[in-house]
C-alpha cells in the first residue's frame, strides 16, 4: 500500500479507481437500468460500470490510455496489438508504410491495409508497466 491506502501490487490493483469518478446519476452507481433484449439491463449511462469519471479523472484516464497506444509507424514485429473492433489481440508481423500516408500491418492470424499511419493501436503491457503507467497518469495535470 502507498501512502493514500491504494494498493500497489500489479495483481491487487483496479485502475479505474486511481482516477476520480463519481457514482453514475443515471444509475445511481449500480450499473443497470431498464432492460432490453439486446442489452440486458446494463446502463448506457456509465456503460455498466457504475460510475463515471470526473473530467480531471477521465483526462487522466485518457493520457494512461495513450501511453499504452503506439502509432502503426512505431509498431514492431513481435508487439501485441488489440483490434479495436473485434477487441482481440494480435502479434505483429510486419507493418509497409507506403508513400501515400497510409500503412498495411500483417499479423500472425490476419491483416490491416490502408490504416493511416498515424493510426493509434493498444499494444498489450505487463501488469508492472501497466501499473507503473496507471500511476503516472494519476499524478497527471491537464494543462
Amino acid at each position: 500500500m502507498d501512502a493514500n491506502g491504494i494498493s500497489t501490487t500489479a495483481a491487487q490493483i483496479k485502475v479505474y479507481d486511481l482516477f476520480e469518478n463519481k457514482p453514475c446519476s443515471r444509475c445511481d452507481g449500480s450499473g443497470q437500468h431498464s432492460w432490453n433484449q439486446r442489452d440486458g439491463s446494463k446502463c448506457f449511462g456509465c456503460r455498466g460500470f457504475g460510475f463515471k469519471f470526473t473530467k480531471l479523472g477521465q483526462a487522466r484516464y485518457d493520457f494512461w490510455f495513450a501511453s499504452m497506444s503506439k502509432s502503426a509507424t512505431e509498431l514492431l514485429p513481435g508487439d501485441k496489438i488489440k483490434d479495436p473492433y473485434s477487441k482481440q489481440w494480435y502479434t505483429v508481423v510486419s507493418v509497409t508504410l507506403h508513400e501515400n500516408g497510409t500503412c498495411d500491418i500483417s499479423t500472425t492470424t490476419m491483416g490491416w491495409k490502408g490504416h493511416k499511419a498515424d493510426t493509434m493501436w493498444r499494444v498489450a503491457q505487463s501488469n508492472e508497466d501497466k501499473l507503473a503507467k496507471a500511476l503516472a497518469a494519476a499524478e497527471y495535470v491537464p494543462a
